[in-house]
């Protein structure tokens, strides 16, 4: 079994929004579903500073929607 640290904190995510843990979410996981709610965040994000969704991503970018993923699925 991974330990925390090496499960993909954008799975984390996903994973807390179901009330699971990682570990739990990938007994079951099924990777479209996982891929749709990333694409949606994003989509969100963009949104929320407005940012073309279809535009390329910089390390700043990444890093900024991760923290922002995190301070959401905290909240």
């Amino acid at each position: 079994m991974k330990t925390a640290q090496e499960w993909n904190t954008r799975f984390v995510a996903y994973a807390a929004t179901l009330g699971q843990t990682a570990g739990e979410a990938e007994k079951t996981f099924k990777g479209f579903e996982f891929i749709i709610w990333v694409r949606r965040q994003w989509l969100d994000w963009c949104k929320e500073f407005k940012k073309d969704p279809n535009a390329s991503r910089t390390t700043d970018d990444h890093a900024h929607f991760d923290a922002w993923l995190d301070a959401k699925v905290s909240a």
